[in-house]
């Protein structure tokens, strides 16, 4: 993927942020409601994928 100067200057802005709260009020201010339950929904899908779960059963749990 080609490299996007917006998109660093966002990773870099994450790893400045050390506590749960500052990122909260980023992520609130940067993204709609929708938008978090669907990063959620994907964060959850990849720790079952770690966890060994098949696509089948990711799909059945997560229903995404």
């Amino acid at each position: 993927m080609p490299e996007n100067k917006n998109i660093e200057e966002l990773y870099n802005l994450f790893a400045k942020i050390d506590n749960a709260e500052d990122f909260k009020i980023l992520l609130d201010d940067l993204c709609t409601y929708k938008e978090l339950e669907q990063m959620a929904g994907r964060v959850v899908a990849a720790r079952l994928f770690i966890e060994g779960k098949t696509y089948n059963q990711v799909i059945e749990e997560t229903n995404i």
